[in-house]
């Protein structure tokens, strides 16, 4: 793919102003806060975070499938193209009806999650409520985000992990921020 010197200057300007309206409107520091995470022993959560991404990589091959299945519905559906996303919209309404904080962009749920306070009734309901709302919303062929909800469904999987082990705050978050990981391409 060919980049032109006008789009580069485009990203350049958009990025630059956008940089410096973040520190005017949300401040200097970080986005998400996280508990200091003190002095643990570095092997276990090595081997841990190994076995986190591993099991985390698989959550999101079945999640890529499940948004196809998804896909695959509405392709088999005998309803014009044009009422899908309506459709998807109504499954996320559902969702939403059962579980309120899957909706919207979800920030918060992400800082709580970072913060290692995250309830098992919030973890539970964005691995599962908001992993539904978000395979039925882009299978229906709604564009909507990826990112934040990915990192939300992450976290949860990976405060599981904080859970289950009783870690403590600091544990949880840092299990949470694990799940979260998004290798480079």
């Amino acid at each position: 793919m060919h980049v032109t010197d006008a789009e580069r200057t485009t990203l350049l300007v958009a990025g630059t102003t956008a940089g410096i309206l973040r520190v005017y409107s949300l401040g200097a520091g970080p986005l998400f806060k996280m508990p200091t995470i003190s002095a643990t022993p570095r092997l276990s959560f090595a081997i841990g975070s190994l076995f986190l991404g591993a099991f985390v990589g698989l959550i999101s091959a079945g999640m890529s499938r499940m948004m196809y299945a998804f896909e695959d519905l509405f392709d088999h559906l005998h309803l014009h193209w044009m009422w899908w996303p309506a459709l998807g919209a109504i499954g996320v309404g559902i969702g939403g009806l059962f579980f309120p904080r899957g909706l919207g962009v979800g920030y918060d749920n992400i800082a709580e999650l970072l913060r290692g306070n995250a309830t098992v009734a919030l973890i539970v309901g964005i691995i599962f409520a908001k992993s539904l709302m978000w395979a039925s919303s882009l299978g229906s062929g709604t564009s909507g985000g990826v990112l934040a909800p990915l990192l939300m469904i992450g976290g949860a999987v990976g405060a599981t992990v904080g859970h289950v082990s009783h870690a403590p705050v600091e544990g949880q978050a840092f299990w949470a921020l694990i799940g979260m990981y998004v290798p480079p391409e």
